[in-house]
């Protein structure tokens, strides 16, 4: 009997015992590869079983705050290819950060685990990568092709982006006893702009760094406005962000911790018996604030517990008969 290809259109002749075998619910091929032709066809785009339509990337195409971010993620961690954007991270590190993007465009967690500490997450979306290449800074290809940031983004929006950026190539370090960030990349234009955002000097070199309370300030700018954060980074960053230089002296050192001077007038923290559980501490200079109505009082010294260990501060039970209460430290 005769058929027709359902890729083709020509017209063949087939055995009656072999249609059934030949004719699937696209219909019937005159050859094997027609048979491939015609299922590639079918099961094109979002056909194809194993395709993720992703569902909402307004957050991105609007540059909220948190679209910004996830540029930034894209521009240090993605890979950028003709139709699809992968976004690489170690998705427990980071306290499932892929995850919490996948739900958002995707509506389910649909990051896969690559190898050891490697995660990726696919954006299947051509318009997406149109975005990309349309905000500049970005090509098709490998990361080493980034020029610098996308020009389009607002001030506000471009610390957001950084935020994102600095979550994939950046990292913390408390070193010499000062917070320090940096950001590493082999893109020299991009480290130059950074490198201004942040108002420090660019020596060419593939690392930009801040240090001190600059480097907490330039966190605090770009995490201000976006919920999407790598957890780890935050984190260290929230527990340091009380960090102030100590002055330059002697440190002295007793069972438990030790401690240094601010001030000549500052006395050090005593026990009065040696079977108490704990040291006194002493004001050294107390002053009124009016806007609180409260006394604040200074001890003018700083005291850092050993290693695993940590202080409880509570005042005397002889101190409400002075007529105070302490209310904090």
């Amino acid at each position: 009997m005769e058929a027709r290809c359902e890729n083709c259109g020509k017209m063949f002749y087939v055995k009656p015992s072999r249609i059934k075998r030949l004719k699937t619910d696209m219909g019937a091929c005159c050859s094997v590869e027609c048979s491939a032709s015609l299922k590639a066809k079918h099961y094109m785009g979002e056909s194809n079983p194993n395709y993720r339509y992703a569902k909402s990337l307004d957050f991105i195409y609007d540059l909220t705050h948190d679209g910004a971010y996830v540029l930034g993620l894209i521009y240090s961690d993605g890979h950028v290819k003709e139709t699809t954007v992968e976004i690489y991270q170690d998705n427990v590190r980071s306290g499932y950060l892929l995850s919490r993007i996948s739900n958002i465009i995707y509506g389910e967690d649909i990051v896969k685990h690559l190898r050891d500490d490697v995660h990726v997450l696919t954006i299947n979306d051509k318009a997406l990568v149109e975005f990309l290449l349309g905000l500049g800074g970005i090509n098709v290809g490998r990361k080493s092709e980034f020029v610098g940031l996308p020009k389009i983004l607002s001030e506000d929006k471009l610390w957001s982006f950084l935020a994102g950026y600095f979550d994939g190539d950046g990292g913390f370090k408390y070193n010499y006893r000062y917070p320090e960030i940096s950001v590493t990349s082999n893109s020299s234009g991009i480290l130059s702009d950074i490198a201004e955002m942040w108002g420090v000097n660019y020596n060419g070199k593939n690392k930009i760094y801040a240090s001190g309370k600059k480097a907490l300030d330039i966190c605090g700018k770009m995490y201000a406005n976006v919920s999407l954060k790598h957890t780890k980074k935050y984190t260290y960053f929230m527990d340091i962000l009380n960090w102030s230089p100590l002055p330059s002296g002697k440190w002295y050192h007793t069972n438990h911790f030790k401690w240094k001077r601010f001030d000549k007038k500052s006395m050090a923290p005593q026990k009065k018996r040696v079977t108490d559980s704990g040291y006194d501490i002493f004001a050294a200079s107390i002053e009124y604030d009016e806007a609180t109505d409260l006394y604040v009082a200074d001890t003018k010294i700083a005291v850092e517990p050993l290693p695993g260990w940590y202080f409880d501060m509570v005042g005397r039970s002889s101190l409400p008969k002075s007529g105070f209460m302490f209310v904090g430290g």
